[in-house]
């Protein structure tokens, strides 16, 4: 179910890479050499683990350092999602989706552009004994296409306190630059995430879902925007269309909608 769920969260990948060319490496480095050096050769700690993503398989195609935390010597991406703690992965998924957009669709999001700098955020991951910590992940970027845009990025994981201590930790995502945290680029996941699914909608129509939310009937709602039923029902098809489609769901209604995101936190 994991896998499934894990596939559906980032379909939206395919579209994006549909017309990306071959990598580049960073700075003109060898990517393997760029391994080679800095990861297998290094003092590995027991405490810190690593993986590559590859963005156009949406897949771990190296992975160092990981049977300490897993007890596995080889990670997949669909493995690791597994071990992510139940509450934090719906956001995982649609926190995905909003850091890819913003990194790969500059136009239609007005804010910097995370994954084309090292990004630190931090999950609630399993361990081989069945307990859970936080884990920091940092991104460093590693190849791109000669438009710029990001293929693979090498991800350095180190282990935090047990998750049962700080359960309530808000999760963070920071743009880094020479290791430090860039002040103009600083939120939490959850902040992201709305301000990502604010934007989606429009103003217009996430204002439509809090009123639905909230019990507004359909008449009241129409009459609030001074259009007739038939148009908010248009608008009701488009929002129940993006809904769909952002928190990868079936929602029958444009209420079911609003009252899923209102429990979620994001209205």
């Amino acid at each position: 179910m994991d896998m499934d769920r894990m596939a559906q969260g980032f379909s939206f990948m395919s579209a994006l890479m549909e017309n990306f060319g071959e990598a580049q490496d960073l700075n003109d480095k060898d990517a393997k050499k760029y391994l080679d050096e800095n990861i297998l050769n290094a003092s590995l700690s027991s405490d810190t683990f690593y993986a590559l993503m590859d963005l156009r398989k949406m897949a771990f195609t190296f992975s160092h350092g990981t049977e300490s935390f897993f007890g596995i010597k080889e990670l997949s991406f669909p493995y690791f999602f597994s071990q992510i703690n139940e509450a934090y992965k719906e956001m995982f998924l649609t926190w995905g989706e909003a850091a890819y957009t913003a990194a790969y669709d500059p136009e239609n999001r007005k804010m910097l552009q995370p994954l084309k700098q090292e990004y630190r955020t931090m999950l609630p991951v399993k361990n081989r004994a069945g307990e859970y910590y936080w884990l920091t992940q940092i991104a460093i970027p590693l190849q791109f296409d000669a438009d710029r845009n990001l293929l693979t990025h090498l991800n350095i994981y180190r282990v935090g306190i047990a998750y049962e201590a700080w359960k309530n930790w808000a999760i963070k995502g920071e743009i880094l630059e020479n290791n430090l945290p860039r002040k103009d680029f600083a939120f939490t996941m959850e902040e992201y995430v709305r301000e990502y699914v604010t934007s989606t909608f429009g103003k217009r129509k996430y204002q439509m879902l809090k009123l639905y939310a909230s019990g507004t009937s359909t008449d009241d709602i129409a009459a609030s925007f001074t259009i007739s039923k038939k148009t908010l029902y248009t608008h009701n098809k488009d929002i129940l269309a993006k809904a769909n489609k952002i928190f990868h769901r079936n929602f029958s209604n444009v209420k079911e909608a609003a009252n899923s995101l209102l429990e979620n936190g994001y209205l």
